[in-house]
């Protein structure tokens, strides 16, 4: 179960980074590739698997972002990944990376990645990342 404080910081993070500049055209066509992605495979277009990940670095706040932006593509690639959101927590060099994947398979598949195992070394981690999971009830917005 995670914490209301953890969900609170999360989400004021989220906010505060400020999530792409999408402009309402692309999210529709978002919802759009997502609803037909569900037609074709079966999987969830909206998400069923939440994932969070909490890391602390030593990297300055614009060397981190400036990281996240260069492997970004890496990201959008992947298979089964709806969306990632890149968050700044409130303490120096405290980020988390939420991701809304389709299924827990993807899930599964980026855990054993390469990809995946390269995030500690990308930003410079200290200590090892928090990791929670989180099966997802339903969302507010299609």
């Amino acid at each position: 179960m995670l914490s209301k404080q953890f969900l609170l910081s999360v989400l004021a993070g989220v906010l505060l980074a400020g999530c792409s500049n999408n402009s309402g055209n692309q999210e529709s066509e978002n919802l759009k590739t997502n609803k037909k992605m569900m037609e074709q495979t079966g999987k969830s277009a909206t998400g069923t698997v939440m994932q969070i990940v909490r890391l602390k670095t030593s990297l300055s706040n614009d060397e981190a972002i400036r990281r996240a932006r260069e492997r970004a593509p890496q990201f959008e690639a992947l298979p089964g990944l709806i969306q990632k959101y890149y968050a700044k927590l409130g303490p120096e060099g405290e980020y988390a990376g939420i991701y809304i994947w389709d299924s827990a398979e993807s899930l599964k598949a980026f855990r054993e990645s390469e990809l995946a195992a390269t995030i500690p070394q990308a930003y410079d981690v200290i200590g090892a990342p928090a990791v929670e999971i989180a099966d997802i009830v339903f969302q507010l917005r299609e």
